[in-house]
């Protein structure tokens, strides 16, 4: 009986150690899903950086439309500014035009004053060559 004891003993001791055994299997495979569980959380953090990174990189693009649609603009102003260039140009050709109407009106005024003055040395002349000859006509 005492033997029977001592190996009933032994098999619970076995029993024992096997039980140990598995809650060590367990709080191993506990580690390891615990040790996924992290590899996932670093997953995600990578894939939020990633993500993060890629609204880095949109916020660049946006940026840079940004800065060509101010390039795009500075042209727009400047080629408003030339065309105003044009329009003042063609302003100042339009008083260089006048200006030369002008003078050709002052022109025009002193030829037909030239006539005039012609026309007053011709007259009285006129008038002094009916006079000599209405005197050999008339005698006085």
């Amino acid at each position: 009986v005492m033997l029977l004891g001592v190996v009933l003993m032994g098999v619970v001791l076995l029993g024992v150690v096997l039980l140990g055994l598995i809650l060590l299997g367990v709080m191993l495979l506990s580690v390891m899903l615990l040790g996924v569980v992290l590899l996932g959380l670093i997953l995600l953090g990578v894939m939020l950086l990633s993500v993060m990174l890629l609204g880095v990189v949109l916020l660049g693009v946006i940026l840079l439309g940004v800065v060509l649609l101010g390039l795009i603009l500075l042209g727009v102003m400047l080629l408003s500014v030339m065309l105003l260039g044009v329009v003042l140009m063609g302003v100042v050709l339009l008083g260089v035009v006048l200006l030369g109407l002008i003078l050709l009106g002052v022109m025009l005024l002193s030829v037909m004053l030239l006539g005039v003055v012609l026309l007053g040395v011709i007259l009285p002349g006129v008038v002094l060559l009916g006079v000599y000859f209405a005197s050999y006509i008339y005698p006085v």
